[in-house]
């Protein structure tokens, strides 16, 4: 038996999900005794003194048995009917039979199905929408005159997501056009200045809005954060002792009686090692006055 459930774990699935649900079976069985002994103390009540209660209802637990027995198990009634006048212990378990195989199990074997044929269709939705999309942007990128295999640049891909028809291709799979503009510098450029096709395709499908956000998306988010946080405190902390550097210069310089004018190139060079934009170099009159250096600066 340990071999065969190695062998076959579905059949190992379908024991479990069989023992799990065999709580709410019992308590759906007792329910389903508690209202078909309402409706055969009902039928005893208003057959009574009648020829169909005679027959049918005579007491309660005939009742009951007929409703049970003609009304849930309608194809097995007879073969019940002649087990339980021959031998009730055999006749209750072939009820009980009934009820686990016909009942419960192939109430299972039904919900399997349904959850099979559900995944299946899952995944051929995914596999047309990826087909569909790899079609579409190879077609746009044929179209702006690159070849597919070739590299793609910032302007190529700038110039293939804001045409007309890429628009409406992503719009198709759920895409915010807009949105996806926006973060295309960051997904593909951050690494480097060209990229493939497939990349594009591959942060496409990323941004379908009906994507379920997993564990990874999440771990991801926080990396990209504690990256660009870590990236700017770098930058403001070199910009600061540029800053502090430049506003000490003039002093120490004008005290040493420097010609007609001072240098200082500090600041431009510390927001060149952060990553900025240089300003032009700065000279003020050696004589100039603190509140003036500051206000130059």
């Amino acid at each position: 038996f340990v071999r065969m459930v190695r062998a076959v774990p579905e059949l190992v699935v379908l024991i479990k999900g069989l023992a799990a649900a065999s709580r709410a079976v019992v308590w759906t069985l007792n329910l389903l005794i508690v209202v078909v002994y309402i409706f055969a103390v009902a039928a005893r009540i208003i057959t009574d003194d009648k020829e169909v209660g005679k027959m049918y209802f005579s007491s309660v637990t005939s009742a009951m048995l007929t409703l049970s027995v003609g009304g849930l198990l309608p194809d097995n009634a007879e073969d019940i009917n002649i087990m339980g006048d021959l031998n009730a212990f055999v006749a209750a378990v072939f009820v009980f039979f009934l009820v686990v195989a016909s009942i419960t199990l192939m109430n299972m074997l039904i919900g399997v199905l349904c959850e099979s044929v559900s995944a299946i269709a899952t995944i051929e939705r995914e596999t047309i929408s990826v087909a569909y999309v790899k079609a579409e942007v190879e077609a746009l990128v044929q179209e702006t005159g690159r070849d597919v295999e070739a590299l793609l640049t910032r302007e190529d891909v700038e110039e293939i997501m804001l045409s007309p028809k890429a628009g409406r291709v992503f719009s198709n799979v759920g895409v915010d056009v807009e949105g996806m503009v926006e973060v295309a510098d960051i997904r593909l450029f951050k690494d480097s200045d060209q990229v493939r096709t497939c990349d594009l395709v591959g942060l496409v499908l990323q941004l379908r809005g009906q994507n379920i956000a997993t564990v990874k998306d999440i771990v991801n988010l926080q990396k990209f954060i504690v990256e660009e946080w870590s990236f700017l405190a770098e930058k403001i902390s070199v910009v600061v002792r540029a800053v502090d550097r430049a506003s000490k210069a003039p002093k120490s310089m004008s005290t040493g009686g420097i010609g007609d004018h001072v240098i200082v190139p500090a600041l431009d060079n510390g927001m060149q090692a952060s990553g900025f934009t240089p300003l032009t170099c700065l000279t003020t009159p050696a004589n100039s006055t603190k509140e003036s250096t500051k206000e130059a600066l």
